[in-house]
């Protein structure tokens, strides 16, 4: 064990994440590398390599001179043992229980890397704190400190992994989901003879569980937004063990042979001096157009997802907003590259002057005369679509729809969400109101929405200053 005693909180964390004998010091710093890149967001952290050499000059720093931190028989100072198990599995939403001895204390802290999570008075030398998480994580830091008045009388940490669904039980399926097409069911449920899946309030079928495992085919009779598929798994005595709840969208019908890009660049407005944190320099777009076709990248437009048949590195390039910058610089770049584009502009707007002046339908009309160049909706005013009633909503995709169409004399058939706000619902309706594909701006996940009309793009802004930046943002 180790001796406490000449160590910083800091430290003591540090000789807690393994034996720490000489040979596993790399081990341990692989460990909190971990957690710190964690708890820090992705997208600007330095390289593991710069901070696990940080962290291995701490760990040297704060050494004893006698070298007795990386010995594996050093006595523990506190000799009460401490001892405590935690609920399994967990699960958002759901409270996890953590319950144990700590004889020799007066009450238990809890924490979850950094932040407290609960207490407990120890009482007959048992403890039991409750706490339910809110998202999901792997590799957790739960530390436990048990207290004799101010005095720390033992501490243990254990890691965790917090699901944000039940592993127990899980059911998935490919999207997107068609009526009157077949569609497979597969899942898992442990410790259970049978599942029963129902939608909304109707069962849709029974499943054998086989080593934990089940199948089944359903085809969905009806098109529906935000459903709700219940999947009960049963015991032996037809008992229910553990019961989930997911939401599933089923489409009217299939458009095309959808297939998703590499990558799809989102910009809004091009400038000589960027002001606003979505504007990014014309030198600053030069550059990065000249090295996406350094680098074999294929641009794409947005009906080119229809075709099945997408080149190698491909890419979609979108602009937002219909900014006059993207017809006064954007477009030549891209034209000398011989580089495809699709712009998205919220109708009302259109030639609108602000602290940003639009495109006119005129400059509209040139670019999507351009082989190069396509003009979708964006929507009439650049709502928020999933807080508008179903009449407010249906104005916002038909009334753009139908605008563009009759100016440009095109068909308009594909969407960007202002806001990257959507929702099953808004799905629904962007499919009702004819567009075949709709872009977002962040994953918010394909499990619950058909990747079709929620594909996620990268931002481009100008905190993106130079070309390593965006290789960085782009390749992450």
């Amino acid at each position: 064990m180790i001796d406490l005693s000449d160590y910083t909180p800091s430290c003591y964390i540090l000789q807690l994440v393994s034996n720490n004998s000489f040979h596993n010091k790399l081990f341990t710093i692989k460990k909190l590398t971990k957690i710190k890149y964690r708890m820090t967001n992705k997208k600007y952290i330095p390289t593991l390599l710069v901070i696990s050499s940080a962290i291995f000059f701490l760990l040297n720093s704060c050494a004893p001179e006698n070298n007795d931190f990386y010995t594996q028989e050093a006595d523990l100072k506190y000799k009460s043992t401490f001892e405590f198990n935690v609920s399994d599995p967990i699960v958002v939403g759901k409270s996890m229980s953590i319950t144990g001895t700590a004889p020799g204390a007066d009450f238990v802290q809890a924490k979850v890397d950094v932040w407290e999570i609960g207490s407990s008075q120890v009482e007959n030398g048992e403890f039991e704190i409750n706490y339910s998480f809110n998202s999901p994580g792997t590799d957790r830091m739960l530390t436990l400190t048990a207290y004799n008045g101010n005095d720390i009388v033992a501490e243990t940490v254990k890691y965790i992994d917090v699901y944000a669904d039940d592993p127990s039980l899980t059911i998935t399926w490919s999207n997107p989901v068609y009526k009157n097409t077949p569609v497979a069911f597969t899942g898992v449920a442990k410790n259970a003879e049978t599942v029963a899946v129902y939608v909304d309030t109707w069962p849709i079928g029974t499943a054998t569980v086989n080593n934990n495992q089940f199948t089944f085919n359903y085809s969905f009779s009806s098109a529906g937004a935000h459903r709700n598929m219940i999947v009960k798994a049963r015991d032996i005595n037809k008992q229910v063990v553990s019961e989930i709840s997911k939401p599933i969208t089923i489409l009217k019908e299939s458009s095309g042979s959808f297939q998703v890009p590499d990558l799809v660049l989102m910009y809004h407005e091009i400038t000589p001096e960027p002001v606003y944190s979505s504007d990014v320099s014309v030198s600053n777009f030069e550059e990065q157009m000249q090295w996406l076709k350094a680098n074999g990248y294929n641009t794409v437009t947005t009906a080119d997802l229809l075709s099945g048949n997408l080149p190698n590195n491909s890419v979609v390039i979108t602009f937002d907003d219909g900014y006059i910058g993207n017809f006064i610089y954007a477009k030549p770049i891209l034209e000398s590259l011989n580089m495809k584009a699709d712009f998205f502009v919220h109708t009302a707007y259109v030639g609108a002057p602000g602290s940003h002046d639009h495109m006119t339908w005129e400059q509209l009309e040139e670019l999507s005369s351009s082989a190069l160049f396509e003009v979708f909706s964006h929507t009439v005013n650049h709502a928020h679509l999933t807080t508008l009633t179903s009449t407010d909503l249906n104005h916002e995709l038909f009334s753009s729809k139908r605008a563009i169409e009759n100016q440009l004399n095109k068909n308009c058939s594909f969407i960007a969400y202002p806001f990257g706000d959507y929702n099953a619902e808004v799905i629904q309706k962007v499919i009702d109101n004819g567009y075949q594909i709709a872009y977002a701006v962040e994953d918010k996940g394909a499990f619950y929405f058909p990747r079709q009309y929620s594909i996620p793009r990268v931002g481009i802004g100008k905190n993106i200053y130079t070309i390593n930046q965006f290789i960085q943002r782009i390749t992450n």
